[in-house]
């Protein structure tokens, strides 16, 4: 499938992310990379356990991609360094010694799928970016792209949420998800910023 053709597939999928989002909150997410072109989609759901966060992508490298929720919902190039530090972190002090497991303070990996592992699951899948930092509410598991630069992810994260209150993805600031380079997890190359569905539940209004 080419890239235009994704693209054109995901603007419907967004669309249609309300129907699915049923009365809970939710939230939509276009994630082009530094040319601007679309090369995946997100959807976010509130749950009662915290957030259920639908990933695909289309075009991407090969490989396990570091992936966060960032504080900004900003996505300008050419590093995406507009969407700030990742969600939660000016609140969390630094723990000397500790790896910085992405996943572990309460975002689980449900499924991870691409085309030589489909159904496969993993649970609180960690990285390391090769710093040590605390744990921080936008971390995610690794996103699993296959030898077809695509990839699937459905993630539960408990430490997020749609209605106004810590860590919430429509805060004024906005907040967006990166996805990182396979070789170099520092870069960043792929920037969507997360935003209310159209016509979703009235909880999931941006605060003023």
């Amino acid at each position: 499938m080419s890239k235009h053709l994704f693209a054109l597939g995901a603007v419907g999928w967004l669309l249609a992310a309300p129907a699915l989002a049923g009365e809970q909150p939710a939230a939509v997410s276009a994630i082009k990379d530094l040319n601007g072109q679309v090369v995946g989609t997100a959807t976010f759901r509130q749950q009662p356990e915290g957030v259920l966060v639908n990933i695909q992508v289309q075009g991407l490298q090969p490989g396990k991609h570091a992936m966060h929720i960032h504080a900004v919902g900003k996505c300008e190039p050419p590093a995406f360094k507009s969407a700030g530090p990742h969600l939660g972190d000016a609140k969390m002090a630094p723990t000397s010694g500790t790896p910085h497991s992405h996943g572990a303070k309460g975002a689980t990996a449900l499924s991870m799928n691409h085309a030589h592992s489909a159904g496969s699951m993993a649970s609180s899948i960690p990285h390391n970016h090769g710093a040590m930092h605390a744990a921080m509410a936008g971390d995610l598991p690794d996103l699993v792209v296959g030898s077809d630069g695509s990839g699937k992810a459905e993630i539960l994260n408990a430490e997020v949420r749609l209605t106004p209150g810590r860590n919430f993805l429509l805060q004024s600031e906005g907040t967006a998800l990166l996805i990182h380079d396979v070789a170099d997890p520092n870069q960043r190359i792929a920037c969507g910023v997360i935003s209310k569905a159209p016509n979703s539940s009235p909880e999931a209004k941006v605060n003023p």
